[in-house]
């Protein structure tokens, strides 16, 4: 297949069209604003928190499970608690100690 003049114009036109395009695209940088970023280390009540990236790392994931974990112990333990006093008081109304 051959080419004609006006087809070679066409391609000639859309590669530097794509060079132009693509050496713009590389010499943009985002400014983030550094209120949306993630340090590197976060210094809280269970120990240094460590990111990359944004991302935790496997010590760090650990230690917020954990501290979940012992969160939601401590809810149950307080909701059990009311439920418990309760169950008492009754008990102690239905059987005095004289």
């Amino acid at each position: 297949m051959k080419l004609t003049r006006k087809q070679h114009l066409i391609a000639a036109a859309l590669v530097a069209a794509l060079a132009i395009t693509s050496a713009h695209a590389q010499k943009f940088e985002a400014d983030v604003p550094v209120s949306i970023t993630t340090p590197d280390s976060v210094t809280t009540r269970i120990g240094t928190l460590k990111f990359f990236d944004g991302l935790p790392d496997a010590e760090t994931t650990q230690k917020v499970y954990g501290n979940l974990d012992f969160g939601r112990g401590v809810e149950a333990f307080l909701a059990d608690r009311r439920q418990t006093s309760v169950s008492c008081s009754r008990w102690n109304v239905i059987n005095p100690v004289i």
